[in-house]
């Protein structure tokens, strides 16, 4: 008998990355070891520093990651296009620039796309029809808008809306935008953009709540829009 999966492919990779960010923390708890108290300090505040720019760079991988299970679900669980969210079968199909493009280019794409498999409602998905690039290019920084609007492109709709409703309570989005906030000026070079052993450890685990709580939600929403019981299970 064959184990369903309780958590999806994307929080078990955020669970090994987290290993890492694991030895940056506590390596930091341990430089008051470390020679003079200059160089103590030093130490504490590039590991702390050094930590919080890996911590967005695991968030930012978990968030394409899951949108990407999702993709990776309908491709294995056959789902019907008819039932397929329209805003993720116009983001396969829909070209940029096609909006400034004279109408005998509009039509010619119109008579392309009637064609494919994302136009017939009678199709299904199947291995390889959806390309990931197309959802998750240029998300580069994963403050709260930009993981809405990543996540809604494969059809899950007000996400932050639905982690509130299950944790009562906007702090994590809140706590996201404040670790994207720290990060971009660390990972430019100011290097008055500094945090404690103690903001590290918020920040830690403020993620992995909401790494948790995401992983809840995407298994609530194919469990209930798809009617499938176990929607991680269908991944290989």
């Amino acid at each position: 008998m064959v184990t369903a999966k309780r958590t999806s492919p994307a929080l078990c990779a955020y669970w090994e990355r987290m290993k890492e960010i694991g030895i940056l923390y506590h390596l930091s708890g341990s430089a008051a070891t470390l020679g003079t108290p200059v160089r103590r300090r030093e130490s504490e505040v590039a590991l702390c520093r050094s930590t919080l720019v890996l911590l967005c760079s695991n968030m930012e991988g978990f968030y394409e990651d899951l949108a990407v299970d999702i993709l990776q679900f309908h491709e294995h669980a056959a789902t019907s296009m008819a039932t397929l969210p329209k805003v993720l079968r116009v983001k396969q199909l829909w070209k940029k620039g096609l909006d400034d493009a004279d109408d005998m280019k509009k039509w010619c794409f119109i008579e392309q796309v009637r064609r494919t498999e994302f136009a017939d409602d009678n199709e299904t998905c199947t291995k390889g029809i959806f390309t990931s690039d197309l959802h998750t290019r240029g998300f580069s920084s994963p403050g709260s808008k930009a993981v809405a609007k990543l996540l809604g492109s494969v059809g899950l709709q007000d996400y932050w809306g639905k982690v509130e409703g299950l944790l009562n309570s906007r702090i994590l989005e809140n706590s996201l935008d404040s670790l994207v906030g720290r990060r971009n000026p660390i990972a430019h070079g100011d290097a008055s953009a500094t945090a404690t052993p103690g903001d590290v450890r918020k920040y830690i685990e403020d993620m992995c709540k909401l790494a948790r709580s995401s992983d809840t939600i995407a298994h609530t929403y194919l469990t209930s829009e798809f009617s499938h019981p176990a929607p991680w299970s269908v991944i290989p």
